[in-house]
């Protein structure tokens, strides 16, 4: 176990004797079976992947990986997917894995723009040197071919005239209303499998 980790963190807080991390690792299992999924078989999948980009694998990130990644491992093994939507792209790792999860679709994801007081204001990015910093990863990890970054805050969605999606990744602002607003603003297509 990594020193520093989750785990590791949430055990000197003594909160072990509520936290089973078997347990909760078979009731997340649980939850994907429910849904029709294959947990295990996503997990090899995104593993794949995540050391395609030199990470290590899920199991091994202790609370630094998104259980969202399994989600989508899932999701690119059962349905056909071509269109995505990423609201909030953050550095564009996500975008990334998505990219690689699902090579055949195009990967439309939108973030703010560099000058918005909103992005210069989170993050630690008030910092120019942050700030440029951040803007360069983000920069690199949605160069792939078939991902295009959208800079505009998503209040202005209806404008962008954009085409329908079959999966929408909503990882912005996480508010009322404004979550609301982008699923409700986003064109989906008949084929529309959800919106995360």
């Amino acid at each position: 176990m990594k020193a520093g980790g989750f785990v590791d963190r949430v055990r000197q807080r003594g909160y072990e004797a509520r936290y089973d991390e078997a347990e909760t690792a078979a009731a997340e299992r649980e939850k994907f079976h429910r849904l029709g999924f294959d947990y295990d078989r996503a997990v090899v999948r995104l593993d794949d992947v995540l050391t395609g980009l030199g990470k290590p694998p899920f199991m091994a990130q202790e609370g630094t990986a998104s259980v969202h990644w399994v989600l989508f491992a899932c999701a690119a093994q059962r349905f056909e997917v071509r269109r995505i939507l990423e609201i909030g792209t953050f550095d564009g790792e996500t975008t990334r894995l998505l990219s690689l999860l699902f090579p055949a679709a195009q990967i439309v994801t939108l973030e703010l723009p560099d000058d918005d007081p909103i992005f210069a204001g989170t993050y630690q990015r008030e910092d120019p040197a942050n700030r440029h910093a951040f803007v360069q990863r983000l920069a690199e990890n949605t160069a792939g071919p078939n991902i295009e970054l959208i800079k505009a805050n998503s209040i202005f969605l209806p404008s962008l005239g954009l085409e329908a999606f079959d999966l929408i990744w909503v990882d912005g602002s996480h508010l009322y209303p404004e979550v609301a607003w982008e699923i409700s603003a986003t064109p989906t297509s008949s084929a529309a499998r959800a919106a995360f």
